[in-house]
């Protein structure tokens, strides 16, 4: 056994017996090594580690219960489990059902993941706004922010981005107030543009 693998084990081992089952016995199991490595090379405390742990568990349990291949994993899967499951989970604890909570480490599991070539690449979009935020993420890696960090940021500014390129493309703001939704949706963002300086 190498000292990686002898030091993921008794971290494993650190963990409650459920999330430790979950994890085990599931199709994640071949991918712990390189996750937890993963989460060494981002220097992540001993407390953030066990918390990613504890929520890719959870997944892990899902994904068993399910009986989901780890080659089938996607966006759309990660979001059913946040939004479908999450909302009626009633998995023993330590598993907690607060969506924020498994965001990060759900993220960096895809990108071991998708590192591994156990998971499909995302086909990367075209267009100017796609653009843009590549170079936001390049910016991010070049103050050595973690990966997470900037594709949340990047998740969170894409919508951002898109209603700034319709007000530049003279689009009608009445259309927005007249979509379910519309006005709410138009207030927020104009907030969220006023915030960020966008």
């Amino acid at each position: 056994m190498t000292p990686l693998l002898e030091i993921i084990m008794s971290f494993i081992a650190s963990l409650p017996a459920g999330p430790q089952t979950w994890l085990l016995n599931s199709p994640l199991a071949p991918h712990l090594d390189a996750f937890a490595a993963h989460l060494a090379e981002g220097g992540y405390s001993a407390q953030t580690t066990r918390n990613h742990f504890l929520g890719v568990a959870h997944f892990a349990r899902w994904m068993t219960q399910c009986a989901l291949p780890v080659s089938l994993l996607d966006e759309q899967l990660l979001q059913q489990f946040l939004a479908v499951h999450l909302s009626h989970c009633s998995c023993p604890p330590p598993a907690v059902s607060d969506p924020s909570k498994h965001r990060s480490s759900l993220g960096h599991l895809m990108v071991v993941l998708r590192k591994s070539g156990a998971v499909a690449e995302v086909s990367p979009a075209v267009g100017p706004i796609p653009d843009e935020l590549r170079q936001l993420q390049l910016q991010y890696r070049s103050f050595r922010l973690g990966s997470a960090c900037s594709q949340f940021n990047t998740d969170f500014l894409s919508p951002l981005w898109k209603f700034r390129t319709q007000i530049s493309l003279g689009s009608n703001a009445e259309s927005l107030q007249h979509t379910p939704g519309g006005s709410a949706q138009h207030t927020s963002y104009s907030w969220l543009c006023a915030g960020h300086g966008l």
